[in-house]
This record gives C-alpha cells, sequence and structure tokens, in this order.
C-alpha cells in the first residue's frame, strides 16, 4: 500500500461528504447507488484514522 500525504486525506474527508450529498441518485443506477452507500460508510473509518495520525506524538 502506498502512503497517502496527510493533506490529501484531509481533504477528501472535509469535501467528500459534500459531494455525495449533490450527487442525483437515480433508482436505476444501482452501480452509482452502492458507490455512494459505501463511500458513505467509509468516511467515518477516513475520520477515525486521521484523528489518531493528529494525536500520535
Amino acid at each position: 500500500m502506498r502512503p497517502v500525504p496527510n493533506d490529501i486525506v484531509s481533504t477528501l474527508i472535509r469535501y467528500l461528504p459534500q459531494i455525495l450529498e449533490n450527487v442525483q441518485i437515480d433508482s436505476g443506477n444501482t452501480r452509482l447507488i452502492n458507490a455512494v452507500r459505501l463511500t458513505k460508510r467509509i468516511i467515518p473509518r477516513l475520520k477515525k484514522i486521521e484523528n489518531e495520525k493528529n494525536t500520535k506524538p
């Protein structure tokens, strides 16, 4: 796994929820629905990882 710079992770955590809220989800596009659903589940995990990195000395 490649390391990702902290600023990229922080930007993703900040902007991804806004993007997901504004995506037009059609009832027929299951691929998009699944992508949004999975991404919404991953965001809290990313926030947790980011918080752990910030609190470590």
